[in-house]
């Protein structure tokens, strides 16, 4: 059977929606009195490293200057944000007669909130932020259109993906009224709406509003300008996604080409060298998405090419031992798994871990670390070391989210696969299960990539249980319907599900219908892998097979 998608998780570097409007004002100039703030603020942080209750009730909340106050919330490191909370309290005090003062205070304190884990008190403030500038300011001014992305940014964070866009978009509509309609801020807003489409899995709708981007940022600063580039980047992700990888890999070499000319230009020697063009974050990351798409259609020396090169700048720019590097390593590691070179893969999947475990040990990302490598040691048929590596990523993530969150699926499915490999059918099947639920019920949806690679699953294991050749088949059409709907109906994904939906009905003499199946799946992925890649052959020989 085809085992799809990839066990062998690639992890990607995702940009963030980033808000246009910075919190607080440039401040031009500052009196002594500021100074000596800031004075008495560094003695007390260099004399034990904390900021006593002492220090602030004697020297920072008895100010009744909010100027004053806000230079010194600013100051304060942000390892220390919890001391901010009683000045800020004190902020809102001395500002209630200022609605515009209000909301800036109420907008920081926020942010502070949200640091600190608060997400439910930073909501409010923010709400209280946007009742404020409304009232102040009117509905259609930039401000409140700044607090509408707030709002939008947090929303997303906390997964409510309706109210994210609902506030993205009120402040693109003001930002249009405002600005005009070919401003970069609102090329910027539209970028962001297209986000949180991309990331509801609406691809076709997240295009729509890249391409609006798009069209601003060639007409305000051209090809070759890092916005211009990342909406390009944006862009191919998003076709990639849709399965057209032709499409994708055009627009992300755009992006490549024109993040490595905007380096050049921003470089301030006069003299930019090839080298410095090709040693930033941003062409890493497009050298990053190109290797990931290469990998997916199974052009694997090509996709090495452009892991290698965003490993070399993510090398130079972040260092050999910082996370971002460790990344770099893991995808290189994925693609010697996809090609079966499973010692070559150990050795980066390791290096990789030992980079996330010694800088980040209980983060997600370094719990998918460890599940890169069970996966591998699965490969080589050591099923003991396996479980004992998926098991120690099921640890990290449970202590992260708690035993019923969707982001212990994929861990949970691999643990279904050490059982699996081991025959252990019954065993797999109820990991398989519990992976599934997870995953809709988080997601709400049957319709998407994750769950249709967890009705697979089910439908492998199920294969091989008596008499539940019927269930199997259902499963495998529930994952093919789930691919179509979510990727695309030519995505390799949907020709791996009717394959299998082909074997299932093979083994049950049923050659005709199996025949369907596979010429299907030849059919998709002469399209999308091209016909002399080993899965088209291997579905034109089962046709044969069938005859």
């Amino acid at each position: 059977a085809v085992y799809a998608p990839q066990t062998g998780r690639i992890l990607e570097l995702y940009h963030n929606i980033q808000d246009t409007v910075k919190v607080g004002d440039h401040l031009l100039e500052i009196d002594d009195s500021v100074v000596q703030d800031i004075k008495g603020l560094q003695e007390e942080l260099q004399s034990n490293g904390q900021l006593s209750d002492e220090y602030l009730q004697k020297a920072v909340l008895p100010l009744d200057d909010p100027f004053r106050l806000q230079i010194i919330v600013q100051n304060i490191p942000p390892q220390l944000q919890s001391k901010t909370l009683p000045i800020f309290e004190r902020l809102l005090q001395l500002q209630k007669e200022d609605p515009g003062e209000l909301a800036k205070t109420n907008t920081q304190l926020a942010v502070a909130l949200y640091n600190l884990g608060d997400v439910e008190l930073a909501l409010q403030h923010l709400q209280k932020a946007l009742a404020l500038r409304k009232e102040a300011l009117g509905s259609d001014n930039p401000q409140v259109a700044a607090t509408h992305v707030h709002l939008g940014a947090l929303y997303r964070q906390v997964g409510d993906m309706g109210k994210s866009i609902d506030h993205m978009e009120q402040a693109l509509e003001i930002q249009k009224k405002a600005l005009g309609e070919e401003h970069p801020v609102v090329a910027s807003s539209y970028n962001n709406v297209g986000a949180l489409y991309y990331q509801t899995m609406d691809f076709a709708r997240a295009i729509r509003e890249y391409e609006k981007a798009l069209a601003i940022h060639l007409k305000v600063h051209g090809e070759n300008h890092a916005d211009t580039a990342g909406t390009y980047h944006n862009l191919g992700v998003a076709w990639k996604h849709l399965g057209d990888f032709n499409t994708a890999q055009d627009y992300l070499q755009k992006a490549l080409h024109g993040r490595q000319e905007s380096a050049k230009q921003s470089s301030q020697e006069p003299d930019a060298t090839d080298a410095f063009a090709s040693s930033t974050p941003d062409i890493a990351a497009s050298h990053t998405a190109l290797g990931q798409l290469f990998a997916e259609v199974a052009k694997y020396d090509a996709a090495m090419e452009q892991y290698e090169a965003a490993l070399n700048i993510q090398k130079q720019v972040f260092g050999t031992d910082s996370p971002v590097t460790a990344i770099g390593y893991n995808n290189i590691g994925a693609v010697h798994y996809q090609q079966g070179n499973y010692a070559d893969a150990l050795k980066d999947y390791q290096t990789g871990l030992d980079i996330l475990n010694k800088s980040e040990p209980n983060h997600a990302d370094t719990a998918s670390s460890w599940n890169n490598v069970g996966l591998t040691y699965l490969k080589m048929g050591d099923n003991e070391k396996a479980l004992e590596n998926h098991q120690q990523a099921l640890r990290i993530l449970t202590s992260l989210y708690g035993a019923n969150h969707p982001n212990l699926a994929t861990t949970i499915g691999s643990i279904g696969n050490v059982y699996k490999s081991q025959g252990l059918w019954e065993n797999a099947l109820n990991e398989f299960e519990v992976a599934h639920s997870l995953l809709e019920t988080a997601l709400g949806t049957a319709h998407h990539p994750d769950v249709a690679s967890s009705y697979n699953n089910m439908g492998l294991v199920l294969s091989q249980l008596p008499g539940r050749e019927h269930e199997a088949l259902e499963k495998y059409r529930a994952a093919c319907e789930a691919f179509e709907k979510s990727v695309g109906s030519e995505h390799p994904h949907v020709g791996s599900c009717r394959f299998n939906m082909g074997l299932m009905l093979q083994s049950q003499g049923l050659k005709e219908k199996a025949k369907k199946e596979f010429e299907a799946a030849k059919e998709i992925w002469e399209i999308s892998l091209g016909p002399s890649h080993d899965h088209t052959t291997m579905a034109q020989k089962s046709m044969e097979e069938c005859s």
